[in-house]
């Protein structure tokens, strides 16, 4: 887990950095599910309530807490 980023990074289990990908970019994997995936603090949320505008649909495994306590964040 990247130090200092938020709470996001405490649901993944981070892999490698992608140095193939532009801004070395983080490959990891979600707790809840076997998702895997490449992006940062945005796509992790992303991932666990989901977001239509990137085409990502919400972890059916995530705890409705986790669910709600994103949500709440990307709603301010």
């Amino acid at each position: 887990m990247p130090k200092d980023k938020g709470p996001q990074w405490h649901h993944v289990r981070c892999d490698s950095h992608d140095q193939s990908k532009p801004g070395n970019l983080l490959t990891g994997q979600c707790l809840y599910s076997d998702k895997k995936f490449v992006g940062g603090a945005f796509r992790i949320r992303g991932h666990l309530i989901g977001n239509k505008n990137i085409g990502l649909k919400p972890c059916a495994s995530a705890q409705d807490a986790v669910v709600s306590q994103f949500s709440d964040i990307e709603n301010k």
